[in-house]
């Protein structure tokens, strides 16, 4: 189980900052700003599924719910994988296709829509499974809020 969760957060920490990293290694001049914001956006999504995971750990094994939590896991496993999947050809299009051909900002948009929808797709099956196990609607409001919302928010308020 441990191997699974260590492949899951190096999965997804490839494929969030594959479009970003993409981006800054193709220019020969990359500024040490540009280098310092990707590593930093790196190690905030690092900690963030890291934290989660723990959160996901802690709260199955307090209220005796561990087969719930596998699957969740589990989901998220997937989805991230197939994400991964979707976003390969953009990465590859960043790295070898010309800008005259299609812009560098037209793929990014179409990689951070990908991430959007696969994002609200994975919101979507995490209330279908907490419902299929019969957790209270409170619950899922406060884990949407707290796991899902809050670190969306600190993420725009540090970029901006």
């Amino acid at each position: 189980m441990k191997n699974v969760v260590e492949k899951e957060l190096l999965e997804r920490i490839e494929k969030l900052q594959s479009l970003e990293l993409s981006r800054s290694l193709r220019y020969e001049n990359s500024t040490i700003k540009e280098i310092l914001f990707t590593l930093s956006f790196t190690l905030f999504f690092l900690l963030l599924y890291f934290f989660k995971k723990q959160f996901y750990r802690i709260v199955a094994i307090i209220f005796d719910r561990e087969p719930y939590a596998q699957e969740c896991s589990f989901n998220i496993y997937l989805i991230n994988r197939v994400l991964g999947i979707c976003l390969f050809p953009i990465n590859i299009a960043l790295a070898f296709v010309k800008p005259t051909v299609i812009s560098s900002e037209t793929l990014l948009i179409i990689g951070y829509v990908i991430i959007g929808f696969f994002y609200i797709f994975r919101i979507f099956r995490e209330f279908q499974i907490s419902k299929k196990n019969r957790v209270s609607l409170f619950y899922i409001f406060l884990y949407f809020c707290t796991l899902e919302i809050l670190p969306i928010l600190l993420l725009i308020k540090v970029l901006t």
